[in-house]
């Protein structure tokens, strides 16, 4: 058995070279938290950002302050990815 749900995404963060890849849910969806991966430059990053789904906001945040904002303004189109993707591993 799968220990998490996997979600594929193309998110580019506007003005920098990060793009979101992936979304990690734990099967126990009484965890509030997701990883979500990225890539820098093409290059996929080996540490993900962990997502507070109940907060709506990334526990771990980048050096660079203008990306974290960047990041933070991402947050509503994960959470709609990762809705959609909840309800399909139900129905599915």
């Amino acid at each position: 058995m799968v220990n998490s749900i996997r979600v594929p995404l193309d998110i580019p963060i506007n003005g920098t070279p990060v793009r979101l890849t992936e979304i990690r849910l734990p099967r126990e969806f009484g965890i509030p938290f997701v990883l979500v991966r990225y890539s820098f430059d093409g290059k996929p990053q080996g540490k993900p950002f962990r997502l507070d789904v109940q907060k709506g906001v990334f526990l771990d945040h980048p050096e660079d302050l203008s990306l974290d904002a960047k990041l933070q303004e991402a947050i509503p189109k994960i959470l709609r990815l990762l809705s959609s993707a909840v309800v399909n591993s139900i129905e599915g």
